[in-house]
């Protein structure tokens, strides 16, 4: 698992256009190196008004593998918001760019008026 501070909310939602991301370096889980890619304009045009979350495969795998994850909006004292978090299915990858997410893992209407943007920061946690 993994705790993402995602910062710049306001600069990155005017600079990237719908589909454009920022993503992470990679980093490893388990035996794999993954990396996290934010959309804060949504992943597609059917998306816009909400923020996607993806994580990528950033290794060779011998053998393909099984992963899902599971995405928290966290308050101000660190805690899962009640009714957002997202939980994708299982997805088998077995190849370098293989990747699964969450197109609708916030409205960004909902994140702006609420306590859990705070000076343009708000958290994530991640469960693989």
């Amino acid at each position: 698992e993994l705790v993402i501070l995602l910062d710049l909310y306001w600069h990155r939602k005017q600079l990237l256009r719908n589909g454009q991301q920022i993503a992470s370096s990679s980093f490893k889980v388990g035996d794999c190196s993954w990396s996290f890619h934010y959309y804060p304009n949504g992943v597609s045009s059917s998306c816009k008004d909400y923020i996607s979350f993806f994580v990528t495969l950033d290794s060779r795998v011998a053998e393909p593998i099984k992963a899902w994850s599971r995405f928290s909006l966290l308050d101000q004292a660190g805690e899962p918001v009640p009714g957002n978090s997202v939980h994708t299915d299982v997805r088998e990858h077995f190849e370098i760019g293989a990747s699964h997410g969450c197109d609708l893992f916030i409205r960004k209407k909902f994140l702006e008026a609420s306590e859990h943007l705070v000076d343009g920061c708000f958290t994530v946690w991640w469960e693989i």
